[in-house]
């Protein structure tokens, strides 16, 4: 049986994850609006690069996470409460790594590198159904 520690564990996992999700989404969108009002390229690819090590940054979180197994267990009990297998958590904590490790990389010293970035970024993040908008 799950305890109130283990979803405690879920709910920040969860917020933590669908947090990153929507901030790396508004955020590529960001750039290419930046670009279109004419902002300056190497201010928006700085914020870009920043963006993605705040993203690993809070992914580390969640890696820290899996790597511990008394916190792992209590993680996967909570989800297991809600019939959410631990592989689902796991894939989807990579869509996050990946696109983010993407943005890290890529080159950012065109326009169009960077909106070829950002749209890259948001064809591998996808977007999630919300109820708060």
């Amino acid at each position: 049986m799950a305890t109130l520690e283990d979803f405690h564990m879920v709910v920040q996992t969860t917020q933590n994850m669908e947090g990153l999700r929507q901030d790396i989404r508004a955020n590529a969108e960001s750039y290419k609006a930046r670009l279109v009002r004419g902002e300056e390229l190497a201010v928006v690819a700085t914020i870009a690069d920043e963006d993605a090590g705040e993203y690993l940054r809070r992914l580390q979180w969640q890696r820290d996470i899996f790597d511990a197994p008394t916190r792992l267990t209590r993680l996967t009990t909570g989800f297991s409460a809600l019939g959410i297998d631990e592989a689902e958590v796991r894939v989807e904590w990579q869509e996050l790594q990946d696109a983010s490790t993407f943005q890290q990389g890529a080159r950012k010293t065109t326009a169009g590198e960077l909106n070829q970035t950002a749209d890259e970024v948001l064809s591998r993040v996808v977007s999630h159904d919300r109820v708060f908008f």
